[in-house]
């Protein structure tokens, strides 16, 4: 794809890759990057998976399924994490040593969660608030830099179980429904193969790839009238990139104008009794075409320019109306940072109209439009920029303070509590 770098172990720039801060596909957590439109663009931290969100009650990750459980895996909030009205932003902020640490901002204050090992990385790449409670998506590296999957429950880590001890695994996405946790993502077997699934509470429900042999990738969950969601994409015998979604274990593909080429859901909500999946298609020039499907149907959205690469990293319906964000590349090219009201985009400014952006998250509270995500600072070359983490509310933007003061910073998933 056009306007592609890699850093670290995710393709970055016009949107290639997916956003989970721990290399991306092949075994869960390894540097094979994934295919396509999932991560932030020209991002020097690593970014989180984009996916659904509820209003007032799940952020970005495919937390489609009921907020309204306060069901814990094996741990009891802390009183510090009583939830209260406010905005909610889950993301990475760098430490003094350059390592990504894990977080929530709560009206603009960061909350430092707990790693496996604070000498290496890890990320929070989802969100919910439900029941007074805060739960947070993610993956913290183990001292001999294995990604172990968990979630974050009142600031306490809860470890998940691999499909084979020692082998890293992805969290990517979370959801509560009906006294339940469910951790979408994807775990490694014996066979070093990266298996997609997901851990409701705490036990591994494994999904069946097109080809167990080939690459497959969870990026999203929603959880809506007893039945189970997940989207991202699997790779047939024929190593093609399928995006679709699996409804309780069953696979459903969704069309696209080019196998050959990556394709990916890279969100997924449930309204009315409707799947809406959202994410990327590709042209036979390898250009990415950002979009959405509902019940099946494509929309393809219009990008700024039609010869860079552009991607939905989240969506939702609210009132009726359909909000799809993520980023369009320009004709610099340049990310920027916006989102589909329906059909129509809405561009959003950061505080250097110069540099990239990107909006991870969306939510709709209260009348009013939060889209979170990341601006980006003057390159310092031959560093990458710095990234900025912040949100849009009704297209001003607001800032985050990182955790430390000229280190990079991002928001995957933000929620909103009235």
């Amino acid at each position: 794809m056009k306007n592609e770098t890699r850093i670290g172990a995710i393709w970055l720039g016009a949107v290639v890759a997916y956003s989970v801060a721990i290399g991306v596909m092949g075994g869960c957590g390894s540097s094979t990057p994934a295919p396509d439109a999932l991560a932030s663009p020209d991002a020097s931290i690593s970014p989180s998976p984009s996916a659904s969100a509820t209003p007032g009650a799940g952020g970005s990750g495919g937390t489609g399924g009921s907020p309204d459980s306060s069901a814990s895996p094996s741990a009891t909030p802390s009183a510090a994490a009583t939830a209260a009205a406010g905005v909610y932003a889950a993301g990475t902020s760098q430490d003094s040593g350059g390592n990504d640490a894990p977080g929530y901002w709560k009206d603009g204050a960061w909350n430092l969660l707990p790693r496996v090992d604070l000498t290496k990385g890890a990320t929070a790449t989802s969100l919910v608030v439900s029941g007074g409670s805060v739960y947070v998506g993610g993956t913290s590296h183990s001292s001999d830099i294995v990604a172990v999957p968990g979630v974050w429950i009142g600031g306490t880590w809860n470890a998940l179980t691999p499909l084979v001890s020692g082998k890293t695994c992805t969290v990517n996405a979370i959801a509560l429904s009906g006294g339940s946790v469910y951790a979408a993502g994807t775990s490694t077997n014996s066979s070093d193969q990266s298996v997609p699934g997901y851990w409701k509470d705490g036990a591994w429900n494994a999904l069946t790839p097109l080809d167990i042999t080939k690459v497959s990738y969870v990026t999203s969950i929603a959880v809506s009238g007893g039945s189970v969601y997940v989207g991202g994409f699997s790779s047939n015998s024929s190593n093609q990139t399928v995006p679709g979604y699996w409804k309780d274990g069953s696979w459903n593909a969704l069309s696209t104008p080019n196998l050959n080429v990556a394709n990916a859901v890279n969100s997924i909500t449930i309204s009315g009794g409707v799947v809406y999946a959202a994410g990327f298609s590709s042209t036979g020039g390898s250009i990415a075409i950002p979009g959405y499907w509902i019940g099946g149907s494509r929309t393809d959205l219009t990008p700024l320019n039609s010869s860079w690469n552009s991607a939905v990293k989240s969506i939702i319906v609210s009132g009726g109306v359909v909000y799809a964000a993520g980023y369009s590349n320009s004709t610099a090219p340049l990310s920027v940072a916006g989102y589909w009201q329906d059909t129509v985009w809405h561009g959003l400014t950061p505080p250097d109209a110069t540099q990239s952006s990107g909006v991870n998250s969306i939510v709709v509270s209260g009348g009013s439009v939060y889209a979170a995500g990341y601006s980006s600072t003057a390159a310092r070359n031959p560093s990458p920029p710095i990234t900025v983490p912040g949100y849009w509310k009704d297209g001003t933007w607001v800032g985050l303070t990182p955790s430390v003061a000229g280190k990079s910073a991002v928001v995957n998933s933000i929620v909103v509590v009235q």
